[in-house]
């Protein structure tokens, strides 16, 4: 149903807001549905997730997570949300619940939050604060999945989506 949806117009369905009620991004249900399945093939075939796989999103307020979200659905891979922890780790504890009594095999997340996570660790490194235990699993940031990926159909595709 979705892909007969995406197939049909170019009407923005999807608009993401600033603070300010100014739209951040938009997108149709056609990018949308391309971007989900570009990062739901990368998943598969370059993180190497299999259906049933479970993975925690991490992520700021953003395009990037609904994208990721969608991306995840398409390739059966279960997603766990969570609010990002603190970039500096001050309570990086509840992400090392999430993660365990998920299962996770992976932390999915985008730029603007890595790129704070970094400054965080850089700022607790230069204040010597003692460093701060992240979970040791794989990050993988979706906003930069390659455009000229082949996009391919998970084995299992469900046709209604």
């Amino acid at each position: 149903m979705l892909r007969q949806r995406a197939a049909h117009g170019q009407r923005q369905v999807f608009r993401f807001l600033d603070d300010d009620g100014s739209v951040q991004t938009q997108r149709t249900l056609a990018e949308l549905l391309a971007r989900g399945l570009r990062i739901g093939t990368h998943l598969r075939e370059v993180a190497r997730l299999a259906p049933g796989d479970r993975v925690v999103l991490v992520y700021l307020p953003s395009m990037d997570f609904i994208e990721a979200l969608l991306g995840c659905l398409l390739a059966g891979v279960v997603p766990a949300t969570i609010m990002p922890p603190h970039p500096v780790g001050s309570d990086v504890s509840h992400l090392h619940h999430v993660v365990r009594n998920a299962g996770a095999k992976a932390l999915l997340s985008h730029g603007p939050y890595l790129s704070a996570r970094r400054l965080g660790q850089l700022g607790r490194f230069a204040r010597l604060r003692k460093a701060v235990r992240w979970p040791s699993l794989p990050w993988i940031r979706t906003d930069n999945v390659r455009v000229d990926i082949e996009i391919r159909e998970p084995p299992s595709s469900d046709s209604r989506l």
